[in-house]
C-alpha cells in the first residue's frame, strides 16, 4: 500500500510531519462551529459569567501584587483583604516603599525633581505621587485623590 492510500483515511489535510491536530483538520474541513469550543477549552454552556471574569482578573492582579513585594523585598506584611473591599489607604506603604526605600537611584532623582516625599502626611504623599504619575512618568491615574482615600 502506498504512503499517499495509507494516510488518506487521516483527512484531507493530514500530513504526517505537520503538527495539526485532529481538532484542527476537523476545522480545516469544514466542521469548525462543531469543534471551535474544544479548542477553548470549555463548552458553550460552561461559559464564564462576568462576576467570575471579574474575580480571575482580581486573582491575577494579587498574584502579580504579591510577586512584585516579594521582588522588591517589601518589609511588611500585606493585607489583601482590605485592597479587595476597594481600600487603596493600604498600597500608600507600598508605594512609599518602591519611590524611597527599594532603590536609592529613584529617591535622589525624584528628590533632585523637588518632589518631597518623607515626612509627609499620606494625604500629601499621594499629592505629590500623583504629581510624579503626571510629570516624571506622563500618565494620568484614573482615579482622583479624593477617590483613592475613598473608602470602597
Amino acid at each position: 500500500m502506498s504512503k499517499s492510500a495509507q494516510n488518506s483515511h487521516y483527512g484531507q489535510f493530514y500530513n504526517p510531519s505537520s503538527r495539526i491536530s485532529p481538532r484542527k483538520t476537523a476545522q480545516f474541513n469544514g466542521n469548525a462551529s462543531k469543534t471551535s469550543f474544544l479548542e477553548s477549552g470549555s463548552s458553550p454552556e460552561h461559559q464564564r459569567s462576568p462576576r467570575d471574569q471579574s474575580e480571575s482578573a482580581y486573582e491575577q492582579i494579587v498574584q502579580k501584587l504579591k510577586h512584585q513585594l516579594k521582588r522588591t523585598k517589601y518589609p511588611r506584611e500585606f493585607h489583601f483583604y482590605d485592597l479587595s473591599k476597594g481600600n487603596f489607604k493600604c498600597l500608600v506603604p507600598v508605594i512609599h516603599h518602591a519611590l524611597t526605600g527599594f532603590s536609592q537611584i529613584v529617591c535622589k532623582h525624584l528628590d533632585a525633581k523637588g518632589f518631597k516625599l518623607s515626612l509627609v502626611s499620606d494625604f500629601t504623599f499621594m499629592e505629590e505621587v500623583f504629581e510624579i504619575c503626571t510629570s516624571v512618568f506622563n500618565f494620568k491615574p484614573s482615579i482622583s485623590i479624593a477617590e483613592f482615600f475613598g473608602s470602597g
